[in-house]
């Protein structure tokens, strides 16, 4: 059974997607940013809309920390998360797993925003959300409605 929900798989999908089309020689955190703005979850577009952010413009922010991810020869679909996204996804399970509830988007972004080994990225959101814990309330208290 997987740790993830299914809007949650669904960013995971879109950030190996990003990782293939650029023919990225790593799956890492800036692929799961770009995951979790363009992403089906609406407790994030929600979030995103009360902040006043809008996701072309996190996409734009977000677009030099992809294009500095080295590029491979050919095609590897083995490709494997780096230690960034691997530090950012047990932290995910780890929170998900205190409340006894699956991984969500929210807690991916939480999760990003607090362990990414890249500031620059965690700033990105920082500044269009607020801070961690602005972002950790919105999430948690939305899922909270939601379930």
């Amino acid at each position: 059974m997987s740790d993830f929900n299914n809007d949650a798989e669904k960013v995971l999908a879109k950030a190996q997607s990003l990782r293939d089309r650029c023919s990225h020689s790593y799956l890492g955190a800036a692929h799961l940013a770009v995951g979790l703005v363009e992403g089906p979850d609406a407790t994030l577009k929600k979030l995103y809309k009360s902040k006043g952010a809008k996701t072309n413009e996190l996409r734009g922010k977000l677009e030099p920390f992809v294009q500095k991810i080295p590029r491979m020869e050919g095609v590897n679909p083995d490709v494997e998360p780096d230690n960034d996204l691997n530090r950012i996804l047990r932290a995910s399970v780890q929170a998900a797993r205190q409340v006894n509830r699956m991984v969500t988007p929210g807690d991916m972004l939480v999760a990003l925003m607090k362990f990414s080994g890249d500031r620059g990225l965690a700033k990105v959101f920082e500044d269009a959300l607020g801070s961690v814990e602005v972002v950790e309330t919105g999430t948690v208290s939305a899922e909270t409605l939601r379930a």
